[in-house]
């Protein structure tokens, strides 16, 4: 187009920008509200998790991310603060509430050594912003623990009929020793199941307080103790026994209470096994009220409870990788994976039972021997492509190989043989 000098050019320029600084402000403000969709629906994962506000609330409803995760160690003391949130009730009174997460946990191992996890569906319903339903509330891990039993049993009675072992002597090979000095397959059988029960984690932001070796609390310059805000994965059983201890104190919640969890020095065996036996050994105390750090220093108390009151729970999954997004279709695939074999013997022997209803004679017996091809576990990973891969397993020298709140398995133990056994 042929544009005239004159007022007319000056016009048709105006009407140029003009249009062109409307095209930028649409394409701003699409991209604020692409961010602000991005900042409400989280990972879809994280909404499978219950927001919890106390241990009452869990029983019954029963850099790449390490920094935020608690962990302990070998042959030290860390003093401990929960933060909360005040909340108020429909009646007008406020009630206090804990920043914590609860949900269910699948776990497994795979035969190339890695640990995998992921946050159980059952009864969740999830949809997107357009309202596809992401979940529909089956589990497809749950769906298959019967089955999982099923070879469980399977493998006690072939071990049963070919060890060639008879008396004390079988029982014992089966089920191990009364005092447990000897355990029996059914332990390995039972740990090598394909798929576990989900078990129930609280997930709950502490402040863990930055002390000297006589766990005084370092000063920073304003005046106020310093702290780090930590995500610290709790078991039913540690939650219980913390709950005990709490009451034992006359206090009813965990809110604004201090702990000091202490590790045992441990001087034998490599570095996994001296981590493994310290956090078994762990002990727990109560900071009484006048040895409390939010009771010297209140502006701390104020300070952490604002920034707990602010924390987003995105990119929890690089600390706790069962909160990894993966859609309801890997999951499945996942599983059904898992149980090629088995189903392939559960029609067969469906077929061979009909031909001997049918009165055919001689007719063969089929054999699931899945786990006699291989001494590691036959369980597969989740595909790469919605998962980070697992967590390999602990290496001998590793300083992280056995973590606080979730022990990564040794020898392809579950998680609840690991859980540990806090002294209170």
């Amino acid at each position: 187009m042929k544009i005239e000098y004159g007022s007319f050019k000056c016009n048709k320029l105006k009407t140029i920008i003009k249009h062109w600084q409307k095209v930028l402000e649409i394409k701003k403000l699409k991209l604020r509200i692409l961010r602000l969709r991005r900042r409400i629906i989280m990972n879809a994962f994280l909404q499978l998790g219950n927001r919890v506000g106390s241990i009452k609330q869990f029983v019954e409803a029963s850099d790449n991310g390490n920094g935020l995760r608690y962990r302990g160690d070998v042959g030290v003391s860390h003093l401990v603060y929960f933060p909360y949130q005040e909340v108020k009730n429909d009646d007008g009174t406020v009630t206090k509430e804990l920043i914590a997460l609860q949900a269910g946990v699948h776990d497994w191992t795979t035969a190339d050594g890695k640990y995998h996890a992921t946050i159980c569906t059952n009864g969740k319903v999830l949809k997107d912003k357009d309202g596809n339903v992401l979940f529909d509330g089956t589990c497809p891990f749950c769906n298959r623990v019967s089955d999982a039993w099923e070879i469980y049993k399977y493998r006690m009675k072939y071990e049963e009929e070919t060890c060639g072992l008879t008396g004390d002597a079988l029982a014992i090979h089966l089920k191990g020793t009364e005092d447990k000095k000897k355990q029996g397959v059914s332990t390995e059988f039972n740990r090598e199941r394909k798929v576990k029960e989900a078990k129930s984690f609280m997930y709950v932001l502490v402040a863990l307080i930055e002390t000297d070796n006589n766990l005084n609390p370092v000063i920073g310059q304003d005046g106020v103790p310093a702290y780090s805000l930590k995500v610290m994965r709790l078991s039913e059983g540690q939650v219980e026994k913390l709950n005990q201890a709490i009451k034992a104190n006359g206090d009813e919640s965990l809110c604004g209470v201090e702990f000091v969890f202490a590790y045992p020095a441990i001087d034998s065996g490599d570095r996994n096994t001296q981590l493994m036996q310290a956090m078994q050994q762990r002990t727990v105390n109560i900071r009484g009220e006048k040895a409390m750090v939010s009771v010297k220093f209140p502006e701390f108390a104020n300070r952490v409870n604002e920034d707990a009151r602010k924390f987003e729970w995105d990119g929890l999954e690089r600390a706790f990788p069962e909160f990894t997004e993966i859609s309801a279709s890997s999951l499945k695939k996942t599983v059904e994976d898992m149980f090629t074999e088995w189903d392939k013997y559960v029609i067969e022997k469906k077929e061979v039972d009909e031909r001997k209803k049918n009165g055919e004679e001689n007719v063969e017996e089929p054999l699931y021997l899945e786990y006699a091809k291989s001494t590691t576990s036959n369980n597969p990973a989740l595909s790469t492509t919605t998962t980070a891969g697992g967590i390999e397993m602990p290496k001998l020298g590793s300083g992280t190989a056995f973590t606080e709140e979730m022990n990564h398995p040794v020898e392809n133990a579950p998680l609840s043989e690991l859980d540990v056994n806090m002294e209170i």
